[in-house]
């Protein structure tokens, strides 16, 4: 299953709606201090890379390297939206937004950890036939920006943990106001 058939949202196409989260929820619901639990799902996808070589095919730079944040609505769930009254709707959208906001700050680090790696290099490429050049060039793709965008994955996951405890699920206003007004002042402003 590609990412694709999740139906994602890009971060910069605007805040999450109740009408995002498309997924199935558990069959039995999650809850914390007896309120259920929902689910935003969201990644950092690297968009395929577009690489020019150089006529003589020894060397390459990456013309474009595209790393976005995307939410997956399949993936998204709800537990008994149609019950839930405007204000725990909107408390709720409030604190999914959050981990969404989250993964872009983290797709913006790799952004420009990317950047950093291949602004103004040449990559030389050593090998000789059409297939080796292919995989040589892949291999740098993996080592450079796989590497980069992984070690964000993985800050990021610790970090959503962590916001998940301290705003207990959104259940937490005073917390959960804080990480918001932080995730607008360093996203929105």
């Amino acid at each position: 299953m590609s990412i694709q058939d999740d139906d994602p949202i890009p971060w910069e196409d605007g805040r999450l709606k109740i009408s995002d989260f498309k997924g199935k929820p558990p069959q039995e619901p999650i809850q914390v201090d007896e309120e259920h639990v929902e689910n935003a799902e969201s990644v950092i996808l690297i968009n395929p890379v577009v690489i020019r070589t150089s006529t003589h095919k020894t060397e390459f730079k990456f013309e474009e390297v595209g790393i976005n944040a995307l939410f997956l609505r399949k993936k998204s769930w709800i537990f008994d939206g149609d019950s839930m009254s405007y204000n725990k709707k909107a408390e709720m959208l409030i604190h999914e937004q959050g981990h969404f906001d989250m993964t872009q700050m983290f797709c913006l680090m790799a952004r420009e950890e990317v950047e950093k790696a291949i602004n103004g290099k040449t990559f030389p490429i050593h090998s000789t036939t059409s297939l080796e050049i292919e995989q040589e060039k892949q291999s740098i793709v993996d080592n450079v920006f796989y590497s980069i965008v992984e070690k964000c994955r993985k800050r990021l996951k610790i970090d959503q943990d962590e916001y998940e405890i301290a705003t207990l699920h959104g259940l937490k206003p005073e917390i959960q106001a804080e990480y918001t007004e932080n995730f607008n002042s360093v996203l929105r402003n």
